[in-house]
């Protein structure tokens, strides 16, 4: 299957654009996508729950439940049912756009692997920063509430089954999530709407809502995270800045509960004060900054070539 080209001297936003775009197919594969992760997410927990040492019916029974116990192969199905959202995203670009599945990725048709290298780097001093600002805070201010499923025996090997289940997979569910919300979704919204904001804002706030029930702050919490992101992705032209964020974010939260004896609280977590907002935001505004000064020196390409240059163009994107 010939591939077709992305729009010339576009943004992220707006790469499908091109020769052979049409409004109809962004309309379509959107509930192609939400349906594809539902039936996956169907056969991950099937899968789970057959290798559950508690017994396949009692195990799926209690993953439908509100509270679920988390267990090693509950957590995986959770994050590889999550993870579908990278091929889901690929399968959009190539099959119902026509591109090469690297434009799922960033705006010169693959990621790249050095500048994920970079924003890793400042994702992780952000991180770091605000981790030990964090404690400096009174311990009420920073919890959080979630109706958490217990997690299961605390024995050596379950201990290792998790550890292995979090390092393994938790990068590919956040993954997964970039794929669809600051991958697939922003380029198709942007399509459609041509305007940069408008996919920014639109998949911050469908990013916000699909984590189910959270109280205003949380939902506040996670709509910065996404708006912030989001621009990192117009600004540097590909996904990589907020897959760095995003997965050592996850790593650090779920590392942290493991720790702690809170996985099943941190896998369900539906309150936060409003004090994780300000937290948030200098997080990710000062992640923001380090990820334009890293792409201004790295002289990265933020836009598709124009017709008939050789090479994607160093950053100049803005939001409109």
């Amino acid at each position: 299957m010939a591939t077709t080209s992305p729009a010339p001297d576009a943004d992220f936003t707006q790469l499908l654009r091109g020769p052979s775009y049409a409004w109809w197919k962004p309309v379509l594969a959107i509930p192609l996508v939400a349906v594809f992760m539902l039936v996956v997410s169907l056969v991950a927990l099937l899968v789970g729950a057959a290798f559950d040492p508690r017994g396949f019916v009692e195990a799926f029974s209690d993953y439908g439940s509100s509270s679920p116990t988390v267990t090693p192969s509950f957590l995986l199905a959770l994050n590889l049912s999550l993870a579908a959202g990278i091929p889901a995203a690929w399968f959009c670009v190539r099959v119902v756009h026509g591109l090469a599945i690297g434009f799922a990725s960033s705006v010169v048709g693959r990621i790249r692997w050095r500048l994920l290298g970079w924003y890793t780097g400042a994702a992780a001093l952000t991180l770091l920063v605000t981790l030990g600002a964090s404690f400096l805070l009174p311990e009420e201010v920073m919890s959080s509430g979630g109706a958490g499923g217990e997690v299961a025996g605390s024995t050596a090997g379950s201990t290792l089954a998790f550890v292995l289940v979090l390092l393994l997979s938790t990068p590919l569910q956040a993954a997964g999530e970039e794929y669809i919300f600051r991958g697939y979704l922003m380029q198709a919204l942007g399509a459609l709407g041509r305007s940069s904001w408008f996919a920014v804002l639109v998949t911050a706030a469908a990013f916000a809502a699909v984590h189910g029930q959270q109280n205003l702050p949380l939902l506040a919490d996670r709509f910065a995270f996404g708006i912030v992101a989001g621009i990192t992705v117009v600004v540097t032209g590909g996904l990589e800045a907020a897959l760095a964020m995003h997965v050592l974010n996850n790593l650090l939260a779920l590392g942290l509960a493991l720790v702690t004896g809170e996985l099943g609280s941190a896998l369900t977590v539906s309150e936060v004060s409003w004090w994780n907002l300000p937290i948030t935001l200098v997080q990710s505004l000062v992640f923001l900054a380090l990820v334009v000064r890293i792409t201004r020196a790295q002289d990265v390409a933020a836009r598709t070539p124009r017709i008939g240059r050789a090479e994607a163009r160093p950053v100049e994107s803005t939001l409109g």
